[in-house]
Parts: structure tokens; sequence; C-alpha cells
């Protein structure tokens, strides 16, 4: 494995996560993560060269670190790409995530309330291995009274917050110029679409399905004599792929159409 081509399987990370859980775990027990002493960056780094490498992070960073990692994922400078590291905050739950896949978390009242200083130095510190940056989502609160750990990352994904940084439905959301064909027009989301999909969830209805069943955007353009009333679900807007910067495509599920606009915003 070289530094120029160093990758890291999924196995490497759950393995690394697993002895890091065990590690911390144990100074839990010892009490030395008291008002967050006994872990320090210098340990985690340890920790994880250990799970990951099975060798001494001096070690590793003499050999495989040696020359710097590229950033990968799309994540050049000024991209939409989301990064490859995540923080997901759910209510009062936070979780860690790399390529979507579960990691850790802080969960209160349980044994894995850990401080949140100890998951963002897990985050830096898989960032750097990844060569990606930190991202971090507050997530609307969709999930009804009842959720798993998968179904936050499950919610992430739908909400397009793996793919990008800013999804289609929060630049929206920020009231830019929404531009479809020759006609322009200012849309924002749709006023209580989140009571209508909690609503719906609360009523017997999966989340999932209330994602691709409530419409959240409405707008309307008149290009020409023709009148378009357009509805798009969460989900749609979700998916929505950025074909270019500003230009995004909306595929209606509803009627198996795509659309496609372009956002300007001010300045």
């Amino acid at each position: 494995m070289s530094a120029t081509n160093m990758q890291m399987t999924e196995n490497q990370l759950k393995r690394a996560a697993g002895r890091m859980n065990a590690a911390i775990a144990g100074r839990l027990e010892s009490g030395r993560l008291e008002s967050g002493r006994g872990v320090s960056y210098a340990w985690l780094l340890e920790s994880l060269s250990d799970g990951l490498f099975g060798k001494p992070y001096g070690e590793v960073r003499s050999t495989l670190l040696a020359s710097p990692v590229e950033a990968t994922h799309g994540e050049e400078e000024g991209s939409n790409a989301a990064p490859q590291v995540m923080l997901l905050e759910y209510r009062n739950e936070l979780i860690l995530a790399v390529n979507e896949e579960y990691v850790t978390g802080s969960f209160p009242g349980t044994d894995m309330d850990l401080p949140l200083s100890v998951l963002r130095s897990q985050a830096e510190t898989l960032a750097g291995l990844c060569g990606s940056t930190v991202g971090f989502v507050t997530l609307p609160e969709l999930l009804g009274e009842a959720w798993e750990t998968d179904d936050i990352i499950d919610l992430a994904a739908s909400l397009g917050y793996f793919t990008y940084r800013t999804p289609l439905h929060e630049q929206i959301d920020q009231g830019p110029l929404v531009i479809f064909r020759n006609a322009a027009e200012r849309w924002v989301l749709d006023g209580e679409y989140q009571e209508a999909i909690v609503g719906a969830v609360e009523d017997g209805k999966p989340w999932r399905d209330a994602l691709r069943a409530e419409i959240v955007w409405s707008p309307t353009f008149q290009v020409g004599f023709d009148v378009f009333d357009l509805c798009f679900t969460l989900q749609d807007l979700g998916q929505a792929k950025e074909a270019s910067p500003g230009v995004w495509v909306v595929h209606e599920e509803a009627s198996g159409q795509d659309f496609e606009f372009t956002l300007i915003f001010k300045g």
C-alpha cells in the first residue's frame, strides 16, 4: 500500500471503529473521560492507526502517509459535493458516518453517550485518513416518535446530504430566482410541509412513503401561453441532480418526467 494509492476498506474501518469504541468504553469505565480528560488528539490518532493498520501512528505517518492524501469524492474547493465524513444530528442524537456507513454515535441516556468533543475528534481523524473534510448536518425531525440509527442515515441519504453539501431543497428555501425554460419566478418551499410529513407519519404512514407522497414545492411558471403547475415531493428534491453549478434536474417520481431548473442567487 503506497502513500499515493492508499484506500480504506470497509472491514478496516469497522475494525478501527470497534477498537476505538472498546478503548473509549474502557476509559469511560475508569473515569478518565470525565470532563473530557483522558482523550487527546494524539491518543485518537494512535487508536485509529492501530485499528486501521496495526501499527503506531509514527510509523504510519512516516510510511503510508509520507505524501499528502489527495481530496476524494469530488471535494474540490468550491464544489457542492458532500464530504465523505459526516456528523448527522437528529434531535438529541449525533451520528458519525463515512460514505453513508455508520461508524459510531452519541446517544444520551445510554452507555454510548459520548462527549461531542470525542466525536468531533474521531471525525477529524477519519477525514484526515480519507483525504476528506467533515460535514455537519442537522436533519429535520420527520421520523415521528420511533426511529433507529439506520433511519437517520437513510433520511440523510433521501434528502441528498451524502451527495451534496447543500441539496436542492435547501437552496430553494433560500429564495433564489428560479428559471424554468424561459420563465423566471421566486418559489420557496411550501409552508408547513414538515408538519404535513410528520402528520402523515403519525397517522401510520412509513416515513419513506410520506417523503414520496407529501408535496413540498408547488411552483407555477407561465411559458408563453402555457402554464406549468408543478408539484414535487421532498424525495424528488432530495434526489435531484446538479448537472452543472446552479443547474438542477429534478425527476418527478409521480409523472416519471425530468424538469430542469436554474437557480440564480443575488450576488
